[in-house]
């Protein structure tokens, strides 16, 4: 597994939601996520703008690590608010470690092609959250120093978000939730925090707020 991925900046987020976030699911969708035992999120798909700053022999490992801190932040989420008692069913959360680990071991991370049924069996769960983020400023520590130096910094970040849910009894896309979002740079944990808060109003797992 590569290592040194955790080292990140800690700056203030402000985080501003367009109004026009688009929401699908199926019709049955309560009645399905009811029959889910475990769920395991998946390393998020990360695509970065090539900044002159990034080089092309470094961009694949930065992606990488920009997708396992999204990746962690996104578990532990979900782990806080499941512990809260917020979601609509005992549904477990596998462990990231655990998947990561058996995703590598498969040669997830090395191009070997899996659909996403195949992904759940390799994993041993009902359904599986995978999402696609699309940043314009990196969050890593290392990039963005550099391009502080070379005066070549904007702190403000555009960002595409694009989360779905699969569901592997049904073996289709349950559920899809995509939206523009522009932020200053922040720390992964507060730009989670931030569009989480929104996403998970749409999301199946969570319970409506009264």
């Amino acid at each position: 597994m590569k290592s040194n991925l955790f080292t990140f900046l800690i700056f203030s987020c402000v985080l501003f939601l367009n109004s026009c976030a688009k929401v699908y699911h199926v019709p049955n969708i309560s009645t399905i996520v009811q029959e889910q035992k475990e769920i395991a999120i998946i390393t998020p798909q990360v695509i970065m703008d090539k900044r002159a700053t990034i080089s092309e022999n470094t961009i694949d490992e930065q992606q990488f690590s920009e997708a396992i801190y999204l990746q962690f932040e996104m578990y532990d989420w979900m782990l806080k608010r499941q512990r809260k008692g917020q979601f609509v069913a005992d549904i477990q959360i596998q462990d990231v470690v655990k998947t990561n680990e058996t995703l590598e071991a498969a040669g997830f991370f090395d191009g070997q092609a899996y659909t996403n049924k195949e992904v759940c069996e390799l994993l041993g769960v009902d359904a599986i959250l995978f999402s696609t983020y699309t940043l314009d400023v990196p969050f890593d520590v290392g990039t963005v120093a550099t391009a502080v130096l070379l005066d070549d910094w904007n702190p403000h970040q555009r960002t595409t978000v694009d989360l779905s849910i699969y569901d592997n009894k049904e073996q289709e896309l349950i559920w899809n939730y995509k939206n523009k979002l522009r932020t200053t740079v922040s720390n992964p944990d507060q730009f989670v925090t931030s569009f989480m808060q929104n996403a998970s109003k749409k999301m199946p797992y969570f319970l409506e707020k009264n």
